[in-house]
């Protein structure tokens, strides 16, 4: 995706979001300097080439499980690589939900929207639901009518009336 011109990192624009597993294995072994033909000095290479002492010893690790032949070790490489890519995905997701979860929740309280309640009207009321589900209806509309109709949403002095009484768990809890 960059012109291939860049020396640093900074220097970078376009940092990719995806990387095929066998693109990194293969990317890998060229900087190692490991081709399909070597099966003498592949240690060596790691050895010369590798600097952090974990994934140096990884990779040599690699090499006595592979049997020192780079077609394997590359496809075992890759199999690494997308199991790692799968687990930061995996801890992203996770993150991602919980941050989604507290913005959503921090907005329906500051907006005041109850979904028991609104689950209530609309139960009660179908036809509320036909006029507020058109597809060309922007948000703020929605609201609006909601308001018009009678449903309330947002903080209004009836919704702080209802966190005082005993309805107010039920308030909290939609």
């Amino acid at each position: 995706m960059n012109s291939g011109t860049a020396l640093t990192e900074a220097d970078l624009k376009h940092l990719p979001s995806y990387i095929e597993p066998s693109q990194f294995a293969g990317a890998l072994m060229d900087v190692l300097r490991i081709d399909q033909n070597l099966t003498s000095d592949i240690k060596q290479r790691i050895t010369a080439k590798v600097t952090d002492l974990q994934l140096r010893s990884f990779l040599t690790g690699l090499v006595d499980r592979t049997r020192a032949d780079p077609v394997k070790f590359q496809s075992v490489l890759a199999e690494w690589f997308e199991n790692a890519m799968n687990r930061l995905s995996g801890t992203y997701k996770r993150k991602t939900q919980i941050w989604t979860f507290a913005i959503a929740l921090i907005m329906a309280g500051l907006m005041n929207v109850s979904s028991i309640h609104i689950d209530r009207e609309l139960w009660l009321r179908p036809m509320l639901a036909r006029t507020i589900s058109n597809p060309y209806l922007k948000p703020i509309d929605a609201f609006t009518q909601l308001e018009t109709l009678g449903v309330p949403v947002g903080l209004t002095p009836q919704r702080l009336g209802e966190l005082r009484i005993v309805s107010g768990l039920e308030v909290l809890l939609g």
